[in-house]
């Protein structure tokens, strides 16, 4: 009796240890990861995010923030530059101005003004530009608000990209040129914020050029 027992259960056993084997070797393949995805990896980065600061300390991002406080009573043209060195060539810059703003009408019935960031002169074109429009009417307040503008922008090359803030006409929409301020005293800081970040997930969404 025992010896039949023995022999009923020796397939079984086999079987299991065969269905645990064969899962065992079963291989999970790994997606290569996306830039936003690459730290979750046991591997050391090779981008711009995994830098040594001077007393060789790892950092995992790149980032500058430049900062003024003085008030800015140009209407048209440049209000503060901030230099950026971009480490890995088709990056993209993420980019924020916050601060206080004002906009007056010289004896216009509407006035407009344009704050925008440049990138070594230019504007951004990819995917879109960056900026800021502030309109009002002669009979309305116009007092000083805080305002931010943000955006990202892509494929940039690597070296030295000087960031500058501008303000001018709202272009297609009001020729006159209106009245702008930005910033309001020493105690009204004004700032930009640069920040490296890898290539968008999708740039198939980003806008169509016109």
């Amino acid at each position: 009796m025992s010896i039949t027992v023995s022999f009923l259960l020796l397939p079984s056993l086999v079987f299991l240890q065969t269905v645990v084997i064969a899962q065992s070797t079963t291989v999970c393949t790994t997606p290569t990861p996306t830039p936003y995805q690459r730290f979750a990896s046991t591997e050391t980065p090779t981008t711009a995010f995994h830098r040594k600061n001077s007393n060789g300390e790892e950092n995992r991002s790149t980032w500058k923030q430049c900062v003024w406080n003085t008030t800015n009573a140009t209407d048209d043209g440049l209000i503060h530059e901030c230099n950026f060195t971009v480490e890995s060539c088709g990056n993209s810059l993420h980019v924020v101005y916050s601060g206080v703003n004002r906009v007056y009408c010289n004896g216009y019935q509407e006035c407009c003004s344009r704050w925008y960031f440049t990138f070594d002169g230019d504007e951004c074109d990819d995917p879109a530009p960056i900026d800021l429009v502030v309109f009002k009417r002669y009979t309305e307040d116009s007092p000083y608000r805080t305002r931010q503008m943000e955006g990202y922008c892509d494929k940039m090359p690597n070296g030295v990209v000087t960031v500058g803030l501008h303000v001018g006409t709202c272009k297609g929409m009001i020729d006159e040129l209106a009245n702008a301020y930005t910033g309001w005293n020493e105690k009204s800081p004004s700032r930009i914020l640069v920040q490296e970040m890898g290539p968008p997930q999708d740039q198939s969404e980003s806008m169509p050029p016109p």
